[in-house]
């Protein structure tokens, strides 16, 4: 186990028995990151932690990932996304969650996903879905009564 100051240091292979102690380990991990969207999940990841703890600006989520702000909107831009818009992602699939798995107040379930004021929230969860928040709330009920 590495400390997160260790990145900032070169790695040297002038020691090959370390060395092909090391590589299998890097080798798997480099396949983890190199899997389709896993850089994705681990930024959504990130961000439902960083929204629960209500510290969700680019740099406190860059900062937790070990990265700088830069580097994770170039990474970002890479995957064809933004900042913002997987931060969008995050408190929609929290919003959709605090919905359908309990008895939450609106007003509630917009502070738990970092907006101030419920009239903001309504209206960023209906432009995520497309319904407002007691319309969504009705289809719930009509789902899970059948």
């Amino acid at each position: 186990i590495f400390n997160l100051e260790d990145l900032n240091y070169s790695f040297s292979t002038q020691n090959n028995i370390m060395w092909e102690f090391i590589k299998p380990e890097l080798e798997k991990r480099l396949s983890v990151v190199l899997e389709e969207n896993s850089v994705i999940k681990t930024i959504q990841n990130e961000l439902i932690q960083a929204i629960s703890r209500g510290q969700f600006s680019l740099q406190e989520v860059s900062k937790a990932l070990g990265v700088s702000a830069r580097t994770l909107q170039r990474t970002l831009q890479a995957e064809g996304t933004t900042f913002n818009e997987q931060l969008q992602n995050a408190q929609k699939s929290l919003s959709l969650y605090y919905l359908e798995n309990g008895t939450i107040s609106t007003a509630e379930i917009a502070y738990l996903v970092g907006y101030s004021d419920t009239s903001s929230f309504s209206r960023a969860f209906k432009s995520w879905t497309k319904k407002n928040i007691s319309q969504y709330k009705k289809e719930i009920k009509q789902v899970s009564s059948v």
